[in-house]
């Protein structure tokens, strides 16, 4: 297993070996708090048959109907019937809860995921617009603009959820890629630097030096580098 999927694997066996899931909950809430753990342990399948049994006794909750939809949409066993299964569960949901916005966000990414980017933007639209809007549809809808090459529309999306979530490392990381792909390297230089103070990694130094380099500051980019190889003396691209 990859690292994180390891430590929610073992964190659901430790639970289910000492039985202390669910204690002081109901049947149904140690079930749910069951399938949370099989996804964090990326275990998707097995998440999406508690959910399906939970959802049968509860078949007007929108929020559990999603949870199922995402969890048939992230199950890689089943990818071909798995998409069809949660388009269903995300379009149900906002029939039961048309204010809901994650059911609309969760069409959009179902949307992004079979190239189908116009639709996946008015899904976040809606998502945005709802009473109980998801704001993870910036982002969403950020990739969809991205992909139809309306980089500046993408990057007016992402200024929008960076200023909502200021710790949201991988929101960075995307406005700094499209800020690259537009040329304007200072402005991507400072989102490479805010993510570096969030969680420092040697890609994104990488990437710090790529944009020093561009604007012709070279002894910035050596030195970068050279903080690169003083943490990690085997990273060959510093060199």
């Amino acid at each position: 297993f990859p690292r994180p999927a390891l430590s929610g694997f073992l964190a659901l066996a430790l639970c289910l070996a000492n039985g202390t899931c669910g204690i002081g909950k109901t049947s149904d809430e140690a079930f749910y708090e069951r399938a949370q753990w099989y996804k964090k342990a990326g275990h998707f399948d097995k998440a999406g048959e508690i959910l399906s049994q939970l959802y049968r006794k509860q078949p007007q909750n929108a929020s559990l109907l999603v949870e199922l939809g995402e969890a048939y949409f992230k199950d890689t066993n089943d990818m071909a019937g798995g998409l069809i299964k949660a388009e269903q569960c995300f379009r149900k949901a906002i029939i039961i809860d048309p204010e809901f916005g994650k059911a609309y966000c969760m069409m959009a990414e179902w949307a992004n995921a079979q190239s189908r980017y116009d639709l996946a933007i008015q899904m976040a639209g809606k998502a945005l617009s709802a009473k109980k809007p998801d704001t993870q549809a910036y982002v969403e809808r950020a990739a969809s603009y991205s992909r139809l090459h309306k980089d500046k529309e993408a990057l007016l999306d992402l200024d929008k959820y960076i200023a909502l979530h200021r710790q949201k490392r991988n929101a960075y990381e995307r406005r700094a890629s499209i800020l690259e792909n537009l040329h304007l390297y200072e402005r991507a230089l400072a989102d490479f630097r805010t993510m570096q103070k969030i969680h420092c990694d040697d890609r994104t130094a990488l990437k710090e030096a790529f944009c020093l380099d561009k604007l012709n500051k070279r002894e910035e980019a050596i030195t970068c580098l050279n903080n690169l190889l003083g943490r990690n003396p085997e990273d060959d691209a510093g060199y």
